[in-house]
C-alpha cells in the first residue's frame, strides 16, 4: 500500500468504523443501551455524533487540501455526520419497533455542532500553545 493511500485509510478508518456501529445498533428491534434518564437517548445521539464529527473533521483535515479553510472543515464535518445521521433515521423507519424521529436528528445535529467546534478548539490551541513542548506535539499530530 503507497503512503498515501495508508495515511488515507488511518484517518478514515475511525470514521467508517464508527458509522458501522451506529448502523448495527439502529438494525436492533430494541435499543441495547436503554437510558435511565428522560432524554437519556438524546444525550447518547448528541455524544455519538459529536464523535462522528470529530473524526470527520480530523479525517478532511488530514487527507486533502482542506486543511486551509478551517470554516470549510467546520461545515463540511458538521454536514457529514447530520447527514449519516438522516440516513440513520431513514435506516431505523424500517426496523420493527424502531421509528424515524426528527428530534434524534436535532440531537445528532447539535452533537455534529459540538463536535466539529470542539475539535476545531483542540486544533487552535495545539497550533498557538502546545507546539512549543515536542511531546505534546507528537500526541497532538496523532490526534
Amino acid at each position: 500500500m503507497r503512503r498515501h493511500n495508508r495515511t488515507r485509510f488511518f484517518y478514515w478508518w475511525p470514521v467508517i468504523v464508527l458509522c458501522a456501529l451506529i448502523f448495527v445498533q439502529s438494525g436492533f428491534s430494541t435499543p441495547r443501551v436503554v437510558p435511565v434518564i428522560d432524554f437519556g437517548d438524546k444525550l447518547l445521539h448528541i455524544a455519538a455524533y459529536a464523535l462522528l464529527a470529530t473524526l470527520f473533521f480530523r479525517a478532511y483535515r488530514n487527507t486533502g487540501k482542506l486543511s486551509r479553510s478551517p470554516l470549510l472543515l467546520i461545515v463540511l464535518s458538521i454536514l457529514s455526520s447530520t447527514l449519516y445521521g438522516l440516513t440513520d433515521e431513514i435506516h431505523q423507519s424500517f426496523v420493527s419497533v424502531r421509528h424515524a424521529d426528527v428530534l434524534d436528528l436535532v440531537a445528532d445535529g447539535v452533537g455534529s455542532i459540538l463536535g466539529s467546534l470542539a475539535y476545531h478548539q483542540v486544533v487552535i490551541v495545539h497550533r498557538n500553545v502546545f507546539r512549543r513542548i515536542s511531546w505534546i506535539d507528537k500526541i497532538m499530530n496523532f490526534l
